[in-house]
């Protein structure tokens, strides 16, 4: 049986491809495309990244809904005939691009989890046709470019960690681009320094999975994808669902040798993310980027610092730990549910690294979001992100001398921390 038999009996494919794979095929990179006026530099980086022939394969998945205006799904498919043309005229790199044209996704399901998910399901079968689970499947965007040293960083981490499931790759929003303008720079400059500071304060408070969870920027293994039920076919954070199933699975990491340039500009394709947080700042006309206050996150390093003590804790310690948790926290969980939760851990758990485990896939990140949401409706006030990140700076030992900051030089700290490598703080 296949690695991926399951699967497949379970998801049918919607394009296999006519022409087979090499038998030398190691990673398929997916690309959905909804009008998007970048594509051809997005897939020109691709194509200029530097590999060996037959390990490397592209996936362009273009798409839009049937219920689009005729204008939007007839450019789908002169896209399809323009973005053929272009490989025909530039594609002297040997990679093969293999161009899927969706141009009436049934409405309730169209967007980018759909246009990800086949694109996705795709690569999974061609790899399976190689047998190769430990297969790598990138994940990229229509608005990125990446560095020509791209696809050996992907090769090379998955060689070196046999055991890692996926990884995030490092990236940038691009701040100086041509037709970028001044507000669009101050804008995303808040929103990544939101993305950077959420994951840094969450490593601090000690969470194993804090990783940066875009969809333009990650990899996975054949093998984890199909097992983990492959891609969700939300319309936008099918990403951050569909890493929170992998990470949890342990030793994920992250790629920081190469970086994966991403867009700036606002948009309206999706309800939430980096396009539609840069359009809401420039609707507003304020330049500012409100996050969770710094506290909550040091209320949650009480609580994960006590994990191996509530390992080896009776039950009435348990209440003891409870009652002297931050009132944040006590007031978001119960004694009753907080007790039944560490005995099911303890009862299930032979070690204290299986009990730590258990205790992180149910205080999870997304349990966290829902503290840190209900934290701020009665306990704190969110900060503008500019003030935010000082304080963190203060605990985790990355606070500079001198004067007070701009975003944009927290922001340079952050990139140049990131890309050196992850670093656990602890509380």
């Amino acid at each position: 049986m296949d690695f991926a038999d399951a699967y497949f009996q379970k998801h049918r494919i919607s394009d296999s491809l006519s022409v087979p794979p090499s038998k030398e095929l190691r990673c398929v990179v997916v690309l959905p495309s909804y009008r998007e006026e970048h594509l051809f530099k997005a897939v020109g980086s691709l194509l200029m990244a530097h590999c060996s022939p037959g390990e490397v394969e592209i996936i362009v998945v273009l798409n839009s809904s049937e219920r689009d205006p005729a204008e939007i799904r007839e450019q789908t498919l002169q896209t399809k005939d323009q973005l053929l043309q272009f490989l025909q005229n530039t594609n002297t790199s040997g990679i093969p691009v293999h161009v899927v044209c969706c141009p009436d996704m049934p409405f309730r399901e169209a967007g980018v989890g759909l246009a990800r998910k086949i694109g996705m399901d795709i690569a999974a079968a061609r790899l399976r046709s190689v047998n190769r689970p430990e297969g790598i499947i990138g994940s990229f965007d229509a608005d990125a470019w990446c560095e020509t040293n791209f696809f050996r960083e992907l090769l090379s981490f998955f060689d070196q960690h046999p055991d890692a499931p996926g990884a995030s790759v490092y990236f940038e929003h691009d701040l100086t681009g041509e037709g970028i303008r001044q507000e669009i720079t101050e804008s995303i400059i808040r929103y990544e320094l939101h993305l950077r500071y959420f994951v840094r304060a969450l490593r601090y408070a000690g969470h194993p999975h804090a990783f940066q969870t875009l969809g333009s920027s990650f990899a996975v293994r054949a093998g984890t994808y199909t097992a983990q039920g492959g891609m969700n076919k939300r319309k936008a954070g099918e990403d951050f669902y569909f890493l929170h199933k992998v990470i949890p699975l342990g030793n994920y990491g992250e790629i920081n040798g190469t970086c994966i340039h991403l867009s700036p500009r606002p948009s309206d394709r999706v309800p939430f993310g980096t396009g539609a947080a840069v359009r809401k700042m420039l609707l507003t006309g304020e330049l500012r980027w409100m996050t969770y206050h710094f506290d909550a996150f040091r209320d949650l390093s009480a609580l994960f610092g006590r994990v191996p003590l509530l390992y080896s804790s009776s039950r009435e310690t348990t209440r003891e730990i409870y009652h002297n948790l931050p009132l944040p926290l006590t007031e978001f969980l119960t004694l009753a549910e907080f007790s039944e939760i560490m005995d099911e851990c303890r009862t299930n758990s032979a070690t204290e690294a299986s009990f730590s485990k258990r205790f992180f896939r149910w205080f999870n990140v997304f349990r966290v979001i829902k503290f840190l949401n209900a934290a701020h409706e009665t306990f704190y006030q969110k900060k503008e992100i500019s003030e935010a990140v000082p304080d963190l700076m203060k605990y985790d030992g990355s606070r500079p001398s001198g004067q007070p900051l701009t975003a944009g030089e927290l922001l340079f700290l952050f990139r140049t921390a990131d890309r050196s490598g992850y670093t656990k703080v602890i509380p």
